[in-house]
């Protein structure tokens, strides 16, 4: 309801993970309870992946993952490596369950040395937890997927713009309400992912009258002065990606050229194709060369995720400007409320509904809030 999206998504995923492990601890309810690691073993491009489970009197601790590269061997090559490695001090560990089958060779010689049995028939009762290592094993190589996926398109967009390499692609959006309370975010790939870590969101000056207008060609020119100032530790982008056509392509090229680089970085502008479909997007690699989605559909799978998600952030950093302003405005009527006890209530409560249900006393305990100020609040709400 308050649009604080990032919060909300770390408390699914603590609820998810709270849920999944109250669910994976049921095994420790059989007569025997099991001490043991599974470990599975399978294979996404030219990686190993890795997935260990651990059991320790019937409970469930925990899991993790390795993601190996094959570098030419066997499957089972990696595979006996890496339990030969892993092994060779977890004396705590008696029983490993595997899928898959080894010589007779390899498990007398790593039996000899570490005690630890390995057997590749899984008992019944940890039939749930393989199942879940299967369905995050099955995300991972999603995730290796998508990341090779990306950086052959990158490779691709390096050929296009006739450069060695194309390792950080760095794409700015701009959101605004009628022209007002502008706000620009930029997003960040690289080396084969979106990483989340290096967004940015800036809010532009309000007070600016173009701004107000809604002159997005200014906000983006304001933006990328901002990128680029001297204080800014991040690494230059090869390559700027700017939702918009030719007019776009034309004020961060004419930008970069005022402030000196020109020469170091590329520009590509994605123009958002009839009635908004994503197939019918023109994506300009220059302001005369252009492509369209069957030209090149890996290519356009990175540049519209990353459009779409600087989409997403100028948005979201937009809602919560503007619902900012909403809540302040609910407080103006309050007679002797001033902005920094309006921001201290806010602080407090998180929201006027909050502030709605308090109480004088609760009121009572906000920096500032006397007993006759808390009365005036609570009147005003009652």
């Amino acid at each position: 309801d308050e649009y604080k999206f990032e919060q909300a998504a770390v408390i699914r995923d603590q609820i998810a993970m709270i849920n999944q492990l109250s669910k994976n601890q049921v095994i420790n309810s059989y007569k025997k309870p099991i001490s043991a690691d599974i470990v599975l073993f399978e294979l996404c491009q030219n990686k190993c992946i890795i997935y260990l489970i651990m059991l320790r009197n019937g409970i469930y601790i925990g899991d993790k993952h390795y993601v190996m590269d094959l570098y030419g061997e066997e499957l089972i090559i990696i595979a006996q490596t890496f339990l030969e490695r892993y092994y060779l001090d977890k004396s705590e560990v008696k029983l490993v369950y595997t899928n898959l089958t080894f010589n007779d060779n390899f498990i007398q010689t790593i039996s000899a040395a570490s005690q630890i049995k390995f057997d590749n028939k899984y008992p019944s009762q940890v039939s749930s937890l393989i199942e879940m290592a299967y369905k995050n094993i099955d995300n991972i190589i999603s995730d290796i997927d998508i990341k090779f996926q990306y950086v052959k398109a990158a490779i691709d967009l390096a050929q296009l713009l006739e450069i060695p390499v194309v390792k950080r692609i760095e794409c700015i959006d701009i959101s605004h309400n009628q022209g007002e309370d502008t706000v620009a975010s930029l997003v960040v790939y690289e080396d084969g992912i979106i990483d989340h870590n290096q967004y940015r969101r800036y809010n532009l000056n309000s007070k600016n009258e173009q701004l107000i207008n809604g002159n997005d060609l200014l906000a983006i020119k304001i933006v990328l002065n901002r990128r680029f100032s001297g204080n800014i530790k991040s690494p230059l982008p090869d390559v700027i990606l700017v939702d918009g056509g030719v007019l776009q392509y034309n004020i961060v090229k004419n930008t970069l050229n005022e402030i000196g680089l020109y020469d170091k970085i590329r520009v590509i502008a994605l123009y958002k194709g009839e009635l908004r479909d994503p197939i019918l997007d023109t994506l300009y690699i220059n302001s005369v060369v252009k492509l369209s989605f069957n030209d090149n559909k890996l290519l356009f799978r990175l540049v519209q995720t990353l459009r779409d998600e600087a989409h997403r952030f100028a948005i979201t950093g937009h809602r919560k400007k503007q619902l900012k302003k909403m809540t302040l405005s609910k407080l103006n009527d309050i007679p002797l409320i001033g902005n920094k006890k309006k921001q201290a209530l806010i602080a407090k409560f998180g929201s006027v509904k909050e502030i709605a249900q308090a109480t004088i006393n609760e009121l009572q305990q906000v920096n500032g809030i006397g007993l006759k100020l808390a009365q005036q609040v609570y009147d005003y709400f009652h």
